[in-house]
């Protein structure tokens, strides 16, 4: 596990393609930027190759491939290792997020927006914070259906979709939305 003393002197900063994380072109970042500690870093490619530091720095200046840095990710998460992570965002768009909820009842549809934010961090808090007064309701229509599930949050997607043989639905969605960069009106 990562001790935090002298944390921030001895990190190494990798880069991985978001095509490694998500099929989703439309997701919006294009890079992952995440940080390890360099010991972890250097036990994790300690082999026939690399006997040192001086053979791991070169070999990250010269060799590495987004092929180790995707694996050297997934082991580091699982790990607990990820010292910090941030998604690059493509500079020619912006992406928001949007916290809603879309609703069908006797034939009256019904759209309210919770929240638009360009924080991923607080767009899931308010999808998370909904969905649990959702679940807490006992009184919601749609009670006894089953729900369909999904929640996805590499991307900023997650939904949870409620519907009865009558065609009443209900939906509580966090969706990502792209916007030209000149359009940003919101917070």
């Amino acid at each position: 596990m990562i001790n935090h003393d002298n944390l921030y002197d001895d990190l190494k900063v990798l880069f991985l393609s978001s095509g490694y994380l998500t099929e989703d072109e439309g997701c919006g970042y294009d890079e992952l930027i995440f940080a390890v500690r360099k010991d972890y870093l250097f036990e994790y490619l300690k082999g026939d190759e690399i006997k040192t530091l001086e053979d791991m720095e070169r070999w990250l200046r010269e060799e590495y491939t987004s092929d180790d840095t995707y694996g050297l990710y997934q082991q580091a998460k699982q790990d607990g290792e990820i010292v910090f992570e941030k998604r690059m965002w493509n500079t020619r768009r912006a992406i928001f997020y949007e916290v809603g909820e879309g609703l069908r009842n006797d034939g009256d549809v019904e759209e309210k927006v919770y929240i638009r934010t360009f924080d991923f961090d607080t767009a899931k808090q308010a999808f998370e914070a909904e969905r649990d007064r959702l679940f807490a309701d006992e009184d919601f229509f749609l009670k006894d259906e089953e729900p369909d599930a999904e929640q996805n949050f590499d991307c900023g997607y997650a939904s949870i979709r409620y519907e009865n043989d009558d065609g009443d639905y209900y939906e509580l969605y966090l969706h990502q939305v792209e916007v030209e960069t000149e359009e940003r009106d919101y917070k």
